[in-house]
């Protein structure tokens, strides 16, 4: 377990990463964002905070390439509204209707964030 100074120093570190893959998805910056990723996976920290997992999964959409978005979200260690909202919204965005209502499934539940975005689905 970590020690306090730890923690909170593990968690600045995450805000930090999550942020910048947001700009590299803003920006679709896939080579920095990629190097961030490697950097992730050196650290631990996907595996410590489903924050930055999930700015990795919307990164990796946001420039276009969904089959590594897919590849991150199913190594994610837990998912929750986030990871399956960002998930199912990106594959929509590129027009993979029935691969959204796949994941859809998949997850199980129904949601109102969830519905929300399959109503773009029906559009």
């Amino acid at each position: 377990m970590l020690s306090g100074a730890k923690k909170k120093n593990k968690d600045l570190l995450a805000i930090t990463f999550a942020c910048s893959l947001k700009a590299c998805a803003s920006l679709g910056d896939i080579v920095k964002g990629r190097e961030i990723h490697s950097d992730l996976e050196q650290r631990g920290l996907l595996e410590m905070s489903l924050v930055v997992g999930n700015a990795l999964v919307d990164m990796y959409a946001k420039c276009g390439q969904l089959i590594k978005s897919q590849e991150a979200f199913d190594k994610l260690p837990r998912r929750d509204l986030v990871s399956w909202n960002t998930l199912i919204a990106d594959h929509v965005k590129y027009g993979f209707n029935a691969e959204a209502l796949k994941h859809l499934k998949r997850r199980g539940k129904k949601t109102r964030g969830t519905l929300t975005r399959c109503c773009y689905i029906c559009l």
